[in-house]
């Protein structure tokens, strides 16, 4: 292998017919105001939008340098899984599964 390897990461909702009540909440909700269920992208931002509002409530603050080490602590529970970020703010969760 290459000195320098490629890191990939892949996000997905983890099944619009899950019978999780958050997740089948958001679904729902989706559906209703959209006709379709959420693609993984959807999933994704709703989920980037949720760790930044909760990063803004817990620094008390919108100062950017202090959102952005807010968000390097968080752990979001979201409708793609648990996210946490390391100390350089990658994506700290590693899950297996077929994708």
């Amino acid at each position: 292998m290459a000195e320098a390897q490629w890191r990939a990461y892949a996000s997905r909702l983890s099944s619009s017919e899950s019978d999780d009540p958050t997740i089948k909440s958001y679904v729902e909700s989706y559906k209703a105001a959209y006709g379709n269920a959420p693609s993984a992208l959807t999933s994704q931002a709703y989920d980037s939008v949720g760790i930044l509002l909760t990063a803004i409530k817990d620094a008390n603050t919108t100062d950017l340098r202090k959102v952005k080490d807010q968000i390097y602590k968080t752990t979001y529970q979201g409708v793609t899984g648990e996210i946490k970020f390391d100390e350089n703010g990658d994506v700290d969760t590693v899950r297996k599964g077929d994708y």
